[in-house]
């Protein structure tokens, strides 16, 4: 059930235990997304993934990988699932025989999410992946201060001719 969003997974997990329900020993999320908006739902109200409830999914995004507590997720290889439909496909408009039913095979992948340890190969991407959002914080502030330098020189043209010298000058050898 679900639209495959973070605030569907919160609002299923928030209605379930409004009813009266118990904590669940699992939950499993139709992708990572809900997953990742169960453990955080969890964590907004004191209850701790994988301690008090464990929680997998299915997609193995990167996000997800890099998440905390990482999920433990079921690869399904959509790129693979891609590329054999459209060998099916082609060899179908070939006129090729194709068969009524192919298999991709899955990868479960385990995270922290079911209470598995992280495997040091993980752990590394993960820490990675955190110093990545800092160099691409970084590389947008730079980008944001040239955008507003560009719209600064840009805002006061009135012709075709003032825009074209105001980029001129704004992309144009600075001097020296």
């Amino acid at each position: 059930y679900g639209d495959w969003a973070d605030e569907t997974a919160r609002k299923i997990v928030q209605e379930y235990l409004a009813a009266g329900n118990p904590l669940p020993d699992a939950v499993i999320g139709a992708n990572d997304n809900m997953a990742m908006g169960v453990c955080n739902w969890m964590d907004d109200h004191g209850c701790h993934v994988p301690q008090d409830v464990k929680v997998a999914s299915f997609d193995c995004l990167e996000d997800g990988q890099n998440f905390f507590p990482a999920l433990t997720t079921v690869n399904r290889y959509w790129d693979k699932m891609g590329y054999q439909g459209l060998q099916l496909l082609l060899k179908k408009m070939a006129g090729e025989e194709i068969p009524k039913h192919t298999v991709v095979r899955s990868h479960l992948e385990c995270g922290e999410s079911c209470g598995c340890k992280l495997s040091e190969a993980k752990a590394q991407a993960r820490l990675k992946a955190g110093r990545d959002v800092y160099a691409k914080r970084l590389t947008s502030m730079v980008q944001d201060g040239h955008y507003r330098n560009l719209y600064r020189f840009m805002r006061k043209c009135k012709t075709a001719e003032e825009l074209h010298h105001s980029l001129s000058f704004f992309l144009g050898p600075k001097p020296s």
